[in-house]
Order: structure tokens, then C-alpha cells, then sequence
């Protein structure tokens, strides 16, 4: 039977955040300004309802949180706002964070060791370490993403449909 963990995410306020947009795991508090930051999200994760760690994230924008779980279990990824950060499963330490130019809208995997960014107006393949492998820019916000075999497809705000290749190159427009 596979170990259960679950991501459970809600939005507070008075989180108190590093420069990196993730907390010390501290109690939320407020800033030095003494406002509380607007669009902070408190993560915990969760095996048989228990949980095993949590920590608060911030966003410069409203933003939905979107996370991929490893396909070894050992990291949990989360996209929020304009940051990709990955945490040890088990204990929840920050292994590394990536910033984006444009908003987070997914996460998937491409591969056992590649994970796909989906933001508004550009597509990444990241390794598992953090590791920048490809970007692709778009000019329209991409809206929906999926990936067929070894080829990323995505359709644009005009209903355009593209392909990617493995490197990130534009294989086909439909």
C-alpha cells in the first residue's frame, strides 16, 4: 500500500518571510513594518492526518498553489506566486527555490527527474536539484499544458496549439 501524504494549504495572514518568499517554519508574526504580508500560505504536510512539518510561503500577488509530489517520495514541489521551492518530504527543509519572471499557474512531471514549471507566458523543464534545463517564452498566456510521450503540448490564449521538444524547441504548430 502507498504512504498517503497530503498538502493541506491555507491562506493566513501575519506570516513572517524571509527575502526567498519561505519562512523559518516560525510562528507567524508580524513584519518589522508591523503589517502582515497579504498573500502569505501556510503549508503543512500531512501522513494519516498527522503532521509531519509546515512553513508559510508569500506572494506578491494573489496566487493558487500548485504542487507536484516526487515519484520517489522524497520532495514535495510547490509553485506559489513567482517561486518554485522544494521540500524534503520527511522533514520539510527547503532543499532550494526558484524565482520566475511570470506567475506559476502548474506543476508536472516530464520525467522521474524533470519537473515542468507552467506560467503565464513561458514553460520550464527544472531537474529535481533545481537545475534550469530549458525555457520557452511565449507572447499570448498559455493556458492548458500537457504532455504527449516526449512532447510538451500547449495551447495559447487564441486557442493556438504548439509542441515542444525535449530541448524546448518548437516541434509543431498545430
Amino acid at each position: 500500500m502507498p504512504i498517503l501524504y497530503q498538502l493541506k494549504a491555507e491562506v493566513v495572514t501575519g506570516a513572517a518571510m524571509s527575502e526567498d518568499g519561505a519562512s523559518d517554519r516560525s510562528h507567524p508574526e508580524m513584519s518589522a513594518t508591523g503589517t502582515a504580508p497579504s498573500n502569505a500560505m501556510h503549508l503543512r504536510l500531512l501522513h494519516d492526518e498527522e503532521q509531519l512539518w509546515d512553513t508559510y510561503l508569500d506572494s506578491p500577488v494573489t496566487a493558487s498553489l500548485s504542487k507536484l509530489f516526487g515519484t520517489d517520495q522524497a520532495a514535495v514541489y510547490v509553485g506559489y506566486g513567482f517561486q518554485v521551492h522544494a521540500f524534503d518530504m520527511l522533514t520539510g527543509i527547503r532543499l532550494w527555490g526558484l524565482t520566475t519572471v511570470y506567475p506559476i499557474w502548474s506543476l508536472m512531471s516530464i520525467d522521474p527527474g524533470t519537473i515542468l514549471v507552467h506560467c503565464e507566458l513561458s514553460l520550464l523543464a527544472v531537474t529535481t536539484l533545481g537545475e534550469i534545463i530549458w525555457e520557452a517564452s511565449h507572447n499570448e498566456i498559455i493556458v492548458s499544458v500537457e504532455l504527449i510521450g516526449k512532447k510538451v503540448k500547449f495551447t495559447d490564449f487564441r486557442r493556438h496549439v504548439f509542441y515542444l521538444d525535449e530541448h524546448g524547441s518548437i516541434a509543431a504548430v498545430a
